[in-house]
């Protein structure tokens, strides 16, 4: 998860967290607006700061705003409530100061590829350049490396302008259904596999499956060329093309790629990376019990 993103669920955790407890009589104890410390500690669950632990899950059932708690039930949970509150008020000037600058909408962030060798490193930085530096600058964008945070594999990258930004995306979207595409192709090769099937075979299904693959990567250049140009043009649609198969190969060997999150409004116009991941380990399910016992 991006630093920028973990900033913005802990400012709105801040905002939410309005801790207010009154002592009652017989011991127990009221929190007030109930729902809103929920919603606060589902935030920071999500950035994985607090423990699967009570009081948090008990917090999470709650479904009403005002809520009568019996303490001996929940130990230490005025002194954890409280221990959150001011640790989210730390977090938050933290951050504030850490990355003091949020995220414009021209911006563009890709996680790269895992790796240690520095070789690789340049090789993806080789393909994101590849990938984008001809075809932002053709819809009136600039290509221009802003920052990489610290301690991770993300880097931000500004582009310019929103179109710009848009015209990204569909490429990274078009990228990542054609590396899906292949996974599913590689999986059925694997089936096919076992039940022996001769060499010759196996190459014709491989030939196959490599230009479905080159016509679909032609014809989603076509439709984005389609969808920001008014007229048509197939140079430009080649460029499209060549910019969707730089972009097949880095979100092949890992990478990612992400809108500013000033974009990201609509849960439809994410990529779900984790598909990928799903299939990756779907094709290298071991082949037979005899796999499995070794």
């Amino acid at each position: 998860m991006r630093l920028i993103e973990i900033k913005q669920k802990i400012n709105k955790a801040f905002e939410l967290y309005n801790l207010k407890i009154i002592q009652l009589n017989g011991g127990n104890i009221k929190i007030e607006k109930a729902q809103d410390i929920r919603q606060a500690i589902s935030l920071l669950n999500e950035i994985k700061m607090l423990p699967f632990e009570d009081p948090y899950t008990f917090i999470q059932t709650i479904h009403s705003d005002n809520v009568i708690v019996d303490p001996s039930k929940h130990p230490g949970i005025v002194e954890k409530l409280k221990h959150l509150d001011f640790t989210l008020k730390i977090l938050k000037d933290w951050y504030q100061d850490y990355i003091p600058n949020d995220e414009d909408p021209y911006e563009v962030d890709i996680k790269l590829p895992q790796t240690n060798k520095m070789d690789e490193l340049t090789k993806s930085c080789i393909m994101i350049n590849k990938s984008l530096s001809q075809v932002v600058s053709e819809i009136g964008g600039i290509l221009t490396f802003k920052r990489m945070e610290y301690g991770s594999s993300w880097i931000a990258v500004g582009v310019g302008t929103l179109l710009a930004s848009k015209l990204v995306m569909s490429i990274a979207d078009a990228a990542f259904n054609l590396v899906k595409k292949y996974y599913n192709f590689k999986i059925v090769q694997q089936a096919y596999e076992r039940y022996s099937m001769g060499t010759d075979m196996m190459r014709q299904i491989k030939e196959a499956n490599e230009a479905i693959l080159k016509q679909d990567m032609y014809l989603l250049a076509e439709k984005i060329d389609q969808e920001y140009y008014t007229e048509q043009d197939h140079e430009r649609v080649q460029r499209i093309r060549v910019s969707i198969q730089e972009m097949y190969k880095l979100i092949e060997l890992g990478g990612e790629i992400h809108p500013s999150l000033l974009l990201q409004d609509a849960k439809d116009d994410k990529i779900d990376y984790k598909e990928l991941l799903m299939l990756k380990k779907q094709e290298l399910l071991p082949r037979n019990e005899e796999d499995v016992q070794e």
